[in-house]
């Protein structure tokens, strides 16, 4: 088992105090901020070790992150699992410095898009990514990224663990048929009276009344600018509500439930999309969007495990 596969191995399992020694030794890691684990213990953040001679990481997480995001245990109590300094591997990648090096599962560095597909045995796509391209796969428990030059060339890879909303993602995509006897075709017009509760609308008496308590003094042109931004947003992106409550009203009449998933799909996309321009979606207005698509999706009838977040696998923001 090469130094790479270990590493594999030990994704998604507990790393203790001792282990983590080990692993700095193995490897030659150093921290790359090693007063940033004293946050991590217990707590969200994550932690990466690194050797940038070998071109090796790997990224921990602690307890409540690794519990809230895998386990969906957001407040556990005298858990089995891990103890208060434990940390969880949840990514690796490998970037080393020269060509026709060993990676993992067969590849090499310098591999061309032709011996890429060959050696995994697999359909692949590649997509343009910054100034080279990527490609994305999943693969049993993990998701693996490949990154590749302007010229198609493999330079570096990296195997993530694959989070409990991205496996509740993948068993919806996979049962989209079965969806379909639950859908609640009389409940399209329900669908359509959810344009009088259209975020938007909320946002934008919130803003506007925001910007009258603003004395002259305050109306600069800078504070005019952010607040002309906010408008515009609402006024770009409140169409593509009624859009997708459209979409999906048409195809819950029709009892399509694969339509229902492709149009929240393209919904959660344009609002990327937009959100890209203006920068207007923070933690209120994700949090308004995602209530809204949750409600909406449920109301169809479409059956969605009680703590999913339908938007996860899409989402941007």
């Amino acid at each position: 088992m090469s130094n790479y596969e270990k590493l594999v191995h030990l994704l998604g399992r507990k790393i203790d105090e001792h282990m983590l020694n080990q692993l700095k030794r193995e490897f030659d890691f150093l921290p790359k901020n090693e007063a940033t684990k004293r946050h991590v213990e217990g707590g969200f953040k994550t932690y990466r070790l690194a050797n940038k001679k070998a071109g090796i990481s790997i990224e921990l997480m602690g307890r409540k992150r690794y519990l809230a995001e895998y386990l969906n245990i957001a407040n556990e109590e005298n858990t089995p699992i891990f103890n208060e300094h434990d940390l969880m591997l949840s990514e690796l990648t490998i970037h080393p410095p020269k060509t026709n090096k060993d990676l993992l599962f067969g590849l090499k560095t310098g591999f061309s898009f032709k011996q890429i597909t060959e050696a995994l045995g697999k359909t692949l796509k590649y997509y343009e990514f910054m100034e080279g391209f990527r490609i994305s796969y999943l693969d049993g428990n993990y998701r693996v990224i490949l990154a590749l030059e302007e010229n198609l060339i493999l330079t570096w890879m990296r195997v993530r663990i694959i989070s409990l909303e991205k496996h509740r993602a993948i068993e919806r995509r996979k049962n989209l048929g079965p969806q379909n006897q639950f859908l609640i075709k009389d409940n399209a017009q329900k669908i359509l009276d959810f344009t009088h509760k259209k975020p938007t609308i909320i946002w934008d008496s919130i803003w506007k009344e925001m910007l009258e308590e603003k004395t002259e003094e305050e109306k600069d042109a800078s504070t005019l600018a952010y607040y002309q931004n906010e408008f515009e947003f609402i006024e770009k992106v409140d169409p593509v509500f009624d859009k997708f409550l459209l979409s999906v009203s048409k195809f819950l009449s029709q009892a399509d439930a694969k339509g229902i998933y492709e149009s929240t799909q393209r919904f959660i996309e344009e609002l990327n999309a937009l959100n890209e321009i203006y920068g207007s979606i923070q933690t209120t207005e994700r949090e308004d969007i995602c209530d809204f698509i949750d409600n909406v999706v449920r109301t169809t009838g479409f059956k969605v495990h009680p703590d999913a977040d339908i938007t996860y696998e899409w989402r941007e923001w």
